[in-house]
């Protein structure tokens, strides 16, 4: 039998008096028998050293609202955290505890970090506007970019990219910008989609720096999913998967939808 999440996580040390330095995991567990989470619903996270800390809103110097899995973005080296607490967008030095207030108004933002994790892209989908903040909190541009609900990746530290809704003529394709810190559009590009691409249900998201993820589902009922990746560099098709996938490893290597 497994332990529950209470066991596996009993004795989580407060994570801003006790930093992990790097997280693997982050954990939202909610609580026993409990309708909401409350300010003091603790957000979990499994150290590098194999040990749990825990977060709640209310050290975040957030009275009025809770954490919740989709107000928050971890870099991918497992450093820093940018979450949205009480409308401001806070980092989270997992190294130091150290808490940094990133914007200048009470309006939450959606967040993309670089694949370098050296920097953050912070925006408004209903407003124009877009900031990049160095791994410190540092505000280091202010990009005058409607971005609305496209997609942002930022390939390293000194470009972000952004997505278009995919088109379907003449032929299906999703067209991207990169723009320089300054503003400056250095590449405007466009990605063949898989033929029948776009469908409804669609979703795009960053696989890594330069391959984007596509899924779209088919069929609800028997639960058919089409998983496509798409390599912006060489702009291809890499991989084109109808599921359910079996996850695991073979004699060619992992399934790269499963990683």
């Amino acid at each position: 039998m497994f332990p529950s999440a209470a066991e596996i996580t009993a004795g989580a040390a407060p994570l801003l008096e006790d930093p992990p330095g790097r997280v693997r995991m982050i954990a939202f567990w909610g609580e026993p028998g409990a309708h909401e989470p409350t300010v003091d619903t603790p957000v979990t996270f499994l150290g590098v050293d194999g040990r749990w800390r825990e977060l709640t809103s209310r050290d975040l110097g957030d009275d009025l609202g809770y954490l919740s899995p989709r107000q928050y973005t971890l870099s991918p080296d497992g450093s820093r955290w940018v979450v949205a607490s009480r409308g401001w967008n806070k980092m989270v030095d997992f190294r130091t505890g150290e808490l940094v207030k990133l914007t200048r108004d009470r309006f939450t933002r959606s967040t993309s970090w670089s694949v370098d994790s050296r920097s953050v892209a912070v925006w408004r989908m209903t407003e124009p506007g877009l900031e990049v903040f160095d791994r410190a909190g540092r505000r280091i541009a202010d990009l005058p970019i409607k971005v609305k609900k496209r997609l942002v990746f930022m390939p390293n530290s000194r470009h972000v990219t952004i997505f278009d809704a995919p088109v379907e003529r003449p032929e299906p394709r999703i067209r991207f910008t990169t723009y320089d810190l300054d503003g400056t559009a250095v590449e405007t590009a466009s990605c063949a989609l898989p033929s029948g691409y776009p469908q409804r249900d669609m979703g795009v998201d960053g696989y890594d720096g330069r391959r984007l993820w596509i899924s779209a589902l088919l069929d609800s009922k028997h639960g058919v999913t089409r998983y496509s990746i798409i390599d912006t560099a060489i702009g291809t098709v890499i991989q084109d998967t109808k599921t359910p996938v079996t996850c695991g490893t073979s004699n060619s290597g992992s399934n790269p939808a499963c990683m």
